[in-house]
């Protein structure tokens, strides 16, 4: 079947807004991309990574 590969550009800047009394992130970007393989057992695309799970729980953590 193949595969997709799904890419995440992230880019912190700072503002001047407070961060109700959080730590600001450091300033800067990355990109973040999981490859899906075709799993036929499963009948489902499987990723190589955890790499999105882990933004997401970065992400709650954040906001």
């Amino acid at each position: 079947m193949g595969f997709v590969a799904a890419t995440v550009a992230e880019v912190t800047t700072l503002m001047a807004e407070d961060c109700g009394g959080r730590v600001a992130p450091e300033p800067g970007s990355r990109t973040i991309t999981v490859t899906y393989h075709w799993d036929s057992a499963t009948q489902r695309y499987m990723p190589d990574s955890d790499a999105f799970t882990l933004l997401a729980h970065e992400n709650r953590q954040r906001y």
